[in-house]
């Protein structure tokens, strides 16, 4: 393991993430995991999206606020938390990207008060990549606020 800049890295997978419109999801609750693409905005490394109060996701979430995301080289650990309606005041600054980043999704599947926006906090996130043409592991330790990297193949 070699401890590596947390700034330089948790840049890096921001600036990764931004070009991501959509990731998929992953929540467990009662023995079951279930995995789907959401459609998410971003505020930092915080991840924001969507989605009904009757949907699977929603449930698992209430349930089980551990989640996960996943798209190409990237893998993210996080806390899950409901934030309340689209029309809350407090979800402005979601509805202003999402409209930005998504504009019609809002407009083709929203619900009104049915609608529930979730922040995901990550915890931990991984980056697989290649560095000097060896496979290595990025890992950004957000909670503990370090990052490090280790080779993939042993």
């Amino acid at each position: 393991m070699k401890i590596i800049d947390f700034e330089k890295l948790k840049q890096e997978i921001i600036e990764l993430l931004v070009q991501k419109k959509s990731l998929v999801l992953a929540t467990a609750s009662k023995n079951r995991v279930t995995a789907r693409s959401v459609s998410c905005v971003y505020d930092g490394l915080k991840i924001f999206f969507f989605t009904y109060k009757t949907s699977t996701k929603f449930t698992q979430i209430s349930e089980n606020p551990k989640v996960a995301f996943s798209i190409q080289n990237i893998s993210i650990e996080g806390i899950a938390k409901i934030t309340g309606s689209t029309l809350n005041d407090q979800n402005k600054l979601f509805l202003e990207k999402y409209k930005e980043i998504h504009p019609n999704l809002l407009k083709k599947y929203s619900k009104g008060e049915a609608d529930q926006v979730i922040e995901v906090n990550p915890t931990l996130i991984s980056l697989f990549k290649h560095e000097d043409g060896v496979p290595k592991l990025f890992y950004l330790d957000v909670e503990k606020q370090t990052a490090y990297s280790e080779i993939f193949i042993k």
